[in-house]
């Protein structure tokens, strides 16, 4: 009750909610203990909104210092499945992501593009063969999908690296 009086709400509307959570008194029994206990000085000192903002503040900075523990932990293994698909991680890895994006955008284009398009595009160049381009087709979505993979990858390294030099 007293947090709630603390908090804006009237005494008798903080009355009412103590009686409505806790049943048993009345509300008028609950706004006499209260006035006996204030004008004896013996209210517990109530919560502030300072108080408040201080817990708010000590859990934000835990949650983000397990988030950093936890990016430290996990990011050796991200960098491991980026390399083990065949990602060169000395780089640039902004330059790096912006390279991969593009051809992947590159070839999602084509292989979206209807039969027609993609015939001419393999006819501009040299690609003249049935066959082989049904091949290079395929070759084509297997990068695709290896690109998509490793977009992914590189995504998670960049982000726990960036937490990991955050917190240092």
């Amino acid at each position: 009750m007293v947090d709630l009086v603390a908090a804006g709400q009237s005494r008798r509307d903080a009355a009412d909610e103590a009686t409505r959570l806790y049943g048993s008194p009345a509300p008028e029994t609950f706004r006499k203990h209260y006035r006996e206990l204030e004008s004896s000085g013996q209210l517990p000192k109530h919560s502030s909104h300072i108080d408040h903002g201080v817990e708010a503040l000590k859990a934000a900075l835990r949650q983000r210092k397990d988030s950093e523990e936890e990016a430290r932990r996990t990011l050796s293994a991200a960098e491991e499945k980026a390399r083990a698909i065949g990602l060169d991680l000395s780089r640039d890895l902004n330059l790096l992501f912006t390279s991969l994006r593009q051809r992947h955008l590159s070839l999602d284009d084509f292989l979206t593009s209807n039969p027609r398009d993609q015939a001419d595009r393999f006819r501009r160049n040299g690609v003249t063969d049935a066959d082989e381009a049904g091949r290079k087709l395929i070759e084509a979505h297997e990068e695709r999908e290896l690109l998509r993979q490793q977009l992914e990858a590189l995504r998670e390294v960049i982000s726990l690296r960036s937490i990991v030099r955050q917190a240092e």
